[in-house]
């Protein structure tokens, strides 16, 4: 019998696997060194080493994980990736899998993906009480773009499957553009991206726009054509939610025309911009000194800061005429737009967060 089907691995692997769920971390790393194969766990964003192992025991454990997850165990020399869930007792956690080859042996990240945790309400994203009623209204619209924004890391995917799951109710087609595709939504037609086989952003929106859909979410506009398509999808009555990388909600409205996109589509076609941070929350059981229940981190759980954009005509009449990054930004703060930084001083008055955390997250700076 190989080592990594011997009954003291198995168990071994579902503990460290139950540990990280029960924890509520994000990720499970197992990273091999000369001596030892260290195990780390990334919760509420921070990663924590948990303990090591010898050596040794690096290459049946990640045989193990990599036969739960149908990946080639002979093959150590190239990346790899895999899937798999596991069913616990509140429900089932897909587990994603990537493989690096390294001098000591495969390092290897288990990314965690709880449905119990992202299947959701609008409610749940503690937007306030205006902005939950402002983005429920524009979800509400037959057709234009909603794009979510934010660093790697910061919520986008859970706020556009919150967003997808408001909107997937019986008389509407949902499509998606993924890379790749995170949670199956059940009702919805979802498309993973496969570059190596030519099947792109813009290979696979070209298509959806042939399945008469209501709605699609591509997964992040990553180029000009595939942002020129997702522009031309909401102009001709489709609801297009989307995700950029840049700092706040005035940085998307520049990154498209800088992308070379026309500002007047730009400005016929965005409806809004929602901008986020997470940062973690104080420990209610310790108020930050440290307990069992926070880990002795001082923080239990994340919450998102929000900055949202919605469009008037004003705005839009500036788009049009190529306004500057600050003029967009002076005219939105006229309207009342409430900036990162003023939501997350919000919080801090509240005692939700604490200062270090809204500098760690970008959100106040000196």
């Amino acid at each position: 019998m190989n080592f990594s089907e011997q009954t003291p691995i198995i168990q071994y692997v579902n503990l460290l696997l139950d540990q990280a769920i029960e924890a509520h971390a994000s990720d499970l790393h197992l990273e091999p060194f000369e001596q030892e194969c260290a195990v780390r766990y990334r919760i509420d964003g921070v990663l924590y080493e948990k303990k090591s192992l010898p050596r040794a025991l690096a290459l049946p454990i990640i045989s193990r994980i990599k036969l739960l997850a149908n990946m080639d165990i002979s093959e150590q020399r190239l990346p790899q990736d895999g899937r798999f869930h596991r069913s616990t007792s509140h429900g089932s956690v897909d587990f994603r899998i990537a493989t690096l080859p390294t001098p000591w042996g495969e390092s290897v990240v288990l990314r965690l993906l709880d449905r119990c945790y992202l299947f959701q309400d609008l409610p749940s994203l503690e937007l306030s009480s205006s902005l939950q009623q402002e983005l429920r209204n524009f979800l509400l619209q037959p057709h234009g773009l909603f794009v979510v924004t934010g660093p790697t890391g910061s919520g986008k995917t859970t706020t556009l499957y919150t967003c997808l799951q408001e909107l997937n109710k019986e008389g509407k087609k949902l499509m998606s553009a993924e890379d790749p595709v995170e949670y199956e939504i059940e009702g919805m037609i979802q498309i993973s991206v496969e570059e190596e086989i030519g099947l792109s952003f813009q290979r696979i929106l070209r298509s959806c726009l042939r399945h008469d859909p209501d709605v699609i979410m591509v997964g992040e506009m990553r180029d000009a054509v595939t942002a020129q398509m997702a522009l031309q999808a909401s102009l001709t009555g489709h609801l297009v939610l989307t995700t950029l990388h840049t700092a706040d909600t005035i940085g998307a409205v520049t990154r498209l025309m800088n992308m070379g996109l026309d500002p007047l589509m730009i400005a016929m076609t965005l409806r809004g911009v929602l901008a986020q941070r997470l940062v973690r929350k104080i420990c209610i059981l310790c108020n930050n000194a440290g307990c069992a229940h926070c880990h002795h981190t001082g923080y239990r759980g994340r919450r998102a800061i929000f900055e949202m954009l919605f469009m008037n005509d004003e705005l839009r009449l500036l788009i049009s005429q190529r306004a500057s990054q600050d003029q967009l930004r002076e005219k939105a703060l006229e309207l009342g737009m409430k900036t990162l930084c003023q939501e997350g001083a919000r919080l801090l008055a509240e005692g939700i967060t604490t200062e270090e955390e809204l500098v760690s997250a970008g959100v106040l700076t000196y």
